[in-house]
């Protein structure tokens, strides 16, 4: 019986490691971001101010939830 020469593939897959993506705690980011939203209110206590504060506010959240 004769051997089978193993052949190299030119185009060999070679299998790649899976990096660990690190899991930020969210309700820390978002006690974070509510503190500094409690700052932004004592500081502007305009009417037509708050509503523009607010309405970025919770988009950044969106986005934070998004991403985590």
């Amino acid at each position: 019986m004769y051997k089978q020469k193993k052949k190299n593939h030119p185009f060999q897959c070679k299998k790649k490691k899976k990096k660990k993506k690190k899991k930020k705690k969210k309700i820390k980011l978002l006690f974070n971001y509510f503190l500094f939203f409690n700052f932004i209110i004592t500081t502007f206590s305009d009417d037509k101010q708050l509503g523009f504060i607010l309405f970025h506010y919770f988009k950044i959240i969106e986005v934070i939830i998004k991403d985590n």
